[in-house]
């Protein structure tokens, strides 16, 4: 029994459950298109909703309430078409601001910022669909391709880079004034930033440099702090996502080429090396749990298949959890994950990034109580 238990697991995440949610709502819409649905960006909005993008011939908005009455994913409307890139972030006031991006030969680049009123959907009690309008902002930077979006919920300034010219914006919500907060420089700039508290927002530039721009004084300025890579990689080192962990005051980061993941600790301002979850890389996406652990997903894009893994600053545990797998609501194996969050039940929203894509929701176990009647 026990040989046959561990050969039905083989490979597959067997800590918690995983949960299947298509991207429609049964019985009322049907799910977002096959070549329409693969998910690039989810936002947990203050409301308990999480909020994603999807990128392809079109791009939509989608809203997932886990609540018991709703329980299910809403169609908010389509942003733009022939959609590659784009990142989602949600205000105080549960207002989502987007941005997305494509290119075609004919047209070249397109890029599409936009927002949303996230206290209007619902699923009515006569099963009626409400929401409100997606409202598209006009942005300096059509034409560029971007990097994710982060928020400063304090001033209400979102921060974007734009390449290939790497110049960082912000844009100020209230007054609805865009600004060149300033130029990275040259060479390799990692396609992802983070908001940490002072405020400062960080990045990765040349060669694995973190580099960081401070609001109060309106400047970008070089760390001595550099991303860990393989020996002699450092030209083309790239971070692939960066979260902050506002309790420990750390960053935490995944790279491109070796997959390793690490923390940069700014009261130190040093950088760790924690290792690599698994053989394949990158680590394409990071989360931080509700308890402090930090969850991701590492694999290769398309001839890999990724896996969910779990670092536990406490312990300094580093476990490869395996591979997604849901048999509820049906049986489904993830391939491909580029989008993660964490809701405000301590969810781990998982976002395939696939032609047929879902929603997967994973329940982390319970830990045992270590005593004697355990």
């Amino acid at each position: 029994m026990s040989n046959s238990k561990s050969l039905w697991n083989l490979g597959f995440v067997d800590e918690g459950t995983i949960v299947l949610r298509e991207l429609g709502l049964e019985g009322l819409i049907a799910p977002i298109p096959e070549g329409e649905c693969a998910i690039l960006s989810l936002a947990p909005g203050v409301n308990g909703k999480v909020y994603g993008i999807t990128h392809g011939a079109r791009s939509h908005l989608f809203v997932y309430n886990n609540f018991p009455v709703e329980d299910g994913v809403l169609r908010l409307g389509v942003i733009a078409e022939n959609i590659s890139g784009g990142s989602l972030v949600c205000t105080n006031q549960d207002v989502i601001y987007g941005v997305v991006y494509g290119e075609t030969p004919e047209h070249g680049i397109n890029s599409v910022m936009f927002k949303y009123d996230g206290n209007s959907d619902s699923v009515g009690g006569e099963q009626s669909l409400n929401h409100a309008e997606l409202v598209k902002i006009s942005c300096p930077f059509a034409g560029k391709k971007l990097s994710n979006l982060v928020i400063d919920r304090e001033s209400n300034t979102i921060f974007v880079i734009t390449f290939p010219d790497r110049v960082l914006f912000a844009y100020e919500i209230d007054t609805g004034r865009f600004r060149e907060a300033g130029r990275i420089g040259e060479g390799v700039v990692s396609k992802t930033i983070c908001l940490a508290a002072g405020p400062a927002v960080y990045g990765v530039g040349n060669e694995g440099v973190v580099f960081r721009f401070l609001p109060a004084k309106n400047c970008i300025e070089k760390t001595g702090m550099v991303i860990p890579c393989g020996k002699s990689k450092d030209y083309v080192n790239e971070a692939t996502t960066l979260v902050y962990d506002a309790d420990r005051r750390v960053i935490y980061g995944g790279t491109l080429l070796d997959g390793y993941l690490f923390k940069i600790e700014l009261d130190l301002e040093r950088v760790i090396c924690l290792g690599r979850p698994i053989e394949q890389c990158p680590i394409r996406c990071l989360a931080l749990g509700r308890d402090g652990k930090v969850f991701g997903i590492a694999g290769e894009p398309k001839n890999g298949i990724c896996h969910l893994f779990r670092y536990d600053p406490e312990s300094g545990d580093l476990r490869d959890l395996g591979i997604p797998r849901s048999t509820i609501t049906k049986s489904w194996v993830a391939h491909e994950i580029d989008a993660i969050c964490v809701d405000r039940n301590g969810h781990v929203i998982m976002g395939e990034n696939d032609r047929m894509s879902h929603l997967l929701i994973y329940y982390p176990p319970v830990e045992n109580r270590q005593g004697p009647s355990w």
